[in-house]
């Protein structure tokens, strides 16, 4: 080591002495300590970085840990050379070079399994599964998470096992899945409560804070992000901050306080420039220039989204590229300038693709909409428009989910309230009757035989009335029970009804704006080319058509009437018939219900038309067939749908699922039904889906 670098590190050690706690002061003297073994001034300096370093000085914790890669290179000690790494990959992920992290847990990973430390590569499996997560890399991340979890609890390392859990939980709701996202993120607060490890505690209550955000409850999201800020103060944890800075000036703009939420994202940017974090920046930047249109002044908010272009396309940011062209974008529309907005449109198509993120393509469609409309180009908006229906509908089924289980999460905790309540009652009755028997023993003191008779009797009466009480109690919960499960079937079934409406409403929606637009290209067309007129004319019969179909659908799923599995077959065959026939496909069909009729839940009978009306649109639309075979089969017990086309076909192993399929397996698993695709290519495709009538989860047949 040079004496130059040596001076560099002895003054950066005298110049954080004095910021430093007395645990840092002792790692920093056994570091310095050239008598201590050479595993003790390791670990004491890996410590030091860790914890005094690594989160809000990130450029020292990286010099710091280039030394002790090279010391521990020089001494030939391969586990200190992979632990240097290990810092070396984190300094990278708090300055938000994702890609740089990842290049140095390569490089330690392959050393732990050179010298086969299992605790160390446990760490940096999981490690990496977090970096890969800011990629989208989610099946990726949850095999290396499932790895390191099992390698963690069998090491009994309870601290580690708390932060995957909470890096599972992560990725659940990352996918959308806030159920399981919750349980997980529960899970961890638990057991880094009983650690006392306030930064996994501070990272467990800022991703709740995140989940309650998301179900329109800032009050609450605002609480917990204030818990984890002061964790996050004591631990100097400037990476943590950024990110809750942020979030909480989420909550202040959905509460309306847009004063205190531009204030929290000016501090989220301020410690996030700190240390370097470039991902956090572009996202501190983003929520800036949108409160600043948001507040009227489009011009600040295009000054500011050019600037996170710039930064996010150089620290390679592919969703904050999209958001701010898609941002500035919507300020020229604002402004009345459509062709910048159209540029901003076509920049920002390979940032979106490589997001992979459905409200950000949403956003993107909408703008191109717009765009398109606002220069005059028809046939590109509704192209857009049609784009914007579709990914509008997927976000309002996440959303609806979301609402859903808002709900489910108010009604648990009010009845955890319910229950709280009682204990309470009840502990303050045992004090009362506990404070009656010690005045009656005061008493005694004269007369031990009246004061025995008179305990008792306390006793008597205290044991007769918490027994009425809790009689009383008893009675009233289950009246509440009935009355809520009552309360329960009957929302469900209009939530359902609602719900089987709002789909074919959309549809029918924008077979209508289609229907409007193409009006008024026959106006532009009708004086100059008779033939697309005709064409156009014959389009409008045809959505004129299918909004006449959806409007029965309607009518249909909305009859109580209609609840049963012979007309859901029914219902099935007319519109199968109907539709292969004036398509003129080539098509052998079979409709039909074994045994008595029996009643269904709108939810099963909906979900099982749906099935049924995606497979046939999804031959009709990708295979290339010449011949259809379709079929739906009821009994008392289960349904049968099987569709079959001599199309082209694919190599299932080898395709990635499109939105209609996975539609379809989300529906079926809504029903527990099964999904049975087989196809090949040049052999067409058959899928069968079974399952039952009756789902187990719903309360309309419990």
């Amino acid at each position: 080591m040079s004496i130059r670098a040596s001076a560099f590190f002895c003054a950066l050690i005298l110049h954080t002495s004095m910021a430093c706690g007395q645990d840092l002061e002792s790692w920093r003297a056994t570091w310095q300590d050239t008598a201590e073994r050479d595993s003790v001034r390791f670990t004491a300096l890996y410590d030091l970085v860790w914890e005094g370093y690594l989160f809000s000085e990130p450029d020292s914790a990286f010099a710091l840990a280039t030394e002790m890669f090279h010391q521990a290179e020089r001494k030939s000690d391969r586990f200190f050379m992979a632990r240097a790494w290990d810092l070396m990959a984190a300094t990278w992920y708090v300055r938000g070079d994702l890609k740089m992290a990842l290049t140095y847990y390569d490089s330690s990973l392959t050393t732990y399994e050179e010298i086969k430390n299992s605790e160390g590569l446990a760490d940096v499996i999981t490690n990496m599964a977090s970096m890969r997560t800011y990629l989208g890399e989610y099946d990726e991340v949850m095999a290396l998470y499932e790895r390191g979890l099992a390698m963690h609890v069998e090491q009994h390392d309870s601290t580690s096992w708390a932060n995957d859990l909470n890096s599972i939980g992560r990725v659940h709701f990352l996918r959308g899945d806030h159920s399981n996202a919750i349980h997980f993120y529960e899970q961890s607060l638990q057991m880094q409560r009983s650690l006392g490890n306030e930064r996994g505690i501070a990272t467990s209550l800022m991703n709740l804070g995140s989940i309650y955000n998301l179900q329109n409850d800032p009050a609450k999201s605002l609480t917990l992000f204030t818990e984890a800020e002061v964790m996050g103060d004591r631990l100097n944890d400037q990476h943590l901050l950024g990110k809750i800075l942020m979030e909480k000036g989420v909550c202040h703009e959905a509460l309306g306080d847009s004063t205190a939420a531009m204030d929290h994202y000016q501090r989220s940017l301020q410690t996030r420039e700190a240390i370097e974090d470039e991902a956090g920046i572009v996202g501190s930047m983003n929520k800036i220039a949108a409160l600043q249109f948001a507040m009227g002044d489009p011009k600040q908010a295009l000054a500011t989204y050019t600037k996170v272009f710039s930064q996010a396309h150089t620290s390679d940011v592919p969703f904050g590229v999209a958001t701010a062209l898609i941002g500035a974008g919507t300020v020229y529309l604002h402004l009345n300038d459509g062709q910048a907005a159209l540029e901003r449109f076509n920049k920002a198509r390979p940032f979106v693709e490589d997001a992979e993120t459905l409200s950000l393509d949403r956003d993107w469609s909408e703008l191109g909409y717009f765009a398109y409309k606002k220069v005059g180009r028809p046939a590109d908006a509704l192209r857009m428009h049609e784009r914007y229906t579709v990914l509008q509908d997927s976000v309002m089924r996440e959303e609806n989910q979301r609402e859903i289980l808002r709900f489910e999460f108010a009604d648990v905790y009010q009845q955890k309230a319910l229950e709280d309540s009682l204990a309470h009652r009840t502990q303050q009755h045992d004090a009362e009757l506990r404070h009656a028997a010690t005045i009656a023993q005061e008493r005694s003191t004269r007369n031990l035989i009246l004061a025995g008779l008179v305990l008792v009797a306390v006793i008597a009466i205290g044991i007769w009335a918490r027994m009425r009480y809790m009689a009383r109690a008893n009675r009233a919960i289950m009246a509440a029970q009935v009355k809520l499960l009552e309360s329960e079937r009957q929302r469900e079934a209009e939530k359902v009804r609602t719900r089987i409406a709002s789909d074919i409403h959309d549809d029918l929606g924008s077979d209508l704006t289609k229907l409007g637009l193409l009006g008024r290209e026959i106006k532009h067309a009708a004086a100059e080319h008779a033939a697309s007129t005709m064409a156009l004319a014959e389009r409008i019969v045809g959505l004129s058509a299918d909004a006449t179909a959806a409007l029965g659908d309607i009518v249909w799923a909305a009859d109580p009437h209609q609840d049963s599995a012979r007309g859901l077959v029914d219902r099935a065959s007319i519109f199968v018939h109907r539709l292969l026939e004036d398509i003129g496909i080539e098509h052998q069909l079979e409709f039909v219900h074994n045994g008595e009729d029996r009643m269904l839940d709108p939810g099963t009978k909906h979900d099982i038309f749906m099935l049924l009306k995606e497979l046939i649109n999804n031959a009709l639309k990708h295979s290339g067939a010449s011949r259809i075979e379709a079929s739906l089969i009821t009994d008392a017990q289960r349904f049968r749908i099987r569709v079959r086309d001599n199309g082209k076909g694919f190599d299932i192993a080898g395709t990635r699922k499109g939105n209609g399929l996975r539609s379809i397996e989300a529906r079926s698993a809504r029903i527990s039904a099964t999904v049975d695709p087989n196809s090949a290519p040049g052999d067409g495709c058959t899928v069968y889906i079974e399952g039952p009538l009756d789902r187990p989860d719903n309360p309309l047949t419990n």
